[in-house]
């Protein structure tokens, strides 16, 4: 009778499960970063907002505006390193990296372009480390050295590879970013020619995913036989970002009314 009743008691009891604490979400930080390779050298761009959320929708998302294309010179080398993902991320890994190549440019210069991949693989698993996790982050970074010329890796996560003629890393990779340098971009086309289409393309993101891309555009490009460097004022662009989607309304209404004449 005693265990009965101890049964029954038991059996009246609301028994809740046991509460976990909260786990944080991941955060992702969206932008727009590009590089291009040109005739003699090589352009980097990106915009300036950092916009930090889980989706466009997430209540508690919030942006920053700040710059995101990276410089290093020495007696030998010229680097530039921009990307997308956590803006933390991006400052440590630019900082120690530009630095990593100032000190071999002055130690021995004729090993510097062999050893950029592996440099950066390193710095990659430094911030790891110090993070606990691999890092949100996608980066460019671009060497320009004489006689070696511009080569540019890529970086997602902690994998690191030889870039392409032509790179998008955040909120910029989708079909109108293709669609733009399928049709406009050639290897031929000099420096300035690399700076105007990447304004270009920076400046469609803006407009067309505003949640995620916005600020000012930086470009920096070098070019000529050395690593001569080149920073876009922010008024050079500032025209450019006027002039373009006009020029472009205006070829495209053109295209549309010759098309139209091939109909009966």
């Amino acid at each position: 009778m005693e265990n009965l009743t101890k049964d029954s008691e038991s059996a009246n009891v609301l028994h809740l499960p046991v509460r976990k604490p909260p786990v944080a979400l991941k955060v992702k930080s969206m932008t727009i970063a590009v590089s291009l390779k040109c005739s003699v050298g090589v352009v980097v761009a990106a915009d300036r907002l950092f916009t930090h959320a889980e989706d466009s929708t997430s209540l508690g998302a919030f942006g920053s505006y700040d710059r995101k294309v990276f410089r290093s010179e020495g007696n030998h080398h010229a680097a530039l390193v921009t990307g997308a993902g956590n803006k933390n991320a991006l400052y440590s890994l630019q900082g120690s990296l530009l630095v990593r190549l100032r000190v071999e440019d002055t130690s021995d210069a004729r090993l510097l372009p062999l050893s950029v991949k592996e440099d950066l693989e390193e710095e990659l698993a430094v911030l790891s480390g110090k993070l606990g996790v691999i890092p949100d982050l996608s980066t460019l970074v671009a060497i320009s050295e004489e006689p070696f010329g511009v080569q540019v890796l890529r970086s997602d996560g902690l994998v690191v590879r030889l870039a392409g003629d032509t790179e998008v890393v955040g909120i910029g990779e989708n079909s109108l970013t293709q669609f733009l340098l399928d049709t406009l971009y050639r290897p031929t086309m000099d420096e300035k020619q690399g700076a105007a289409l990447a304004v270009l393309i920076i400046q469609l993101a803006k407009k067309y995913c505003p949640q995620y891309c916005g600020g000012m555009t930086d470009v920096s490009y070098f070019y000529g036989v050395a690593p001569y460097h080149y920073d876009l004022r922010d008024d050079e662009v500032d025209a450019l970002e006027r002039m373009l989607p006009r020029e472009n309304q205006r070829s495209l209404s053109d295209i549309i009314e010759q098309a139209s004449r091939l109909i009966s």
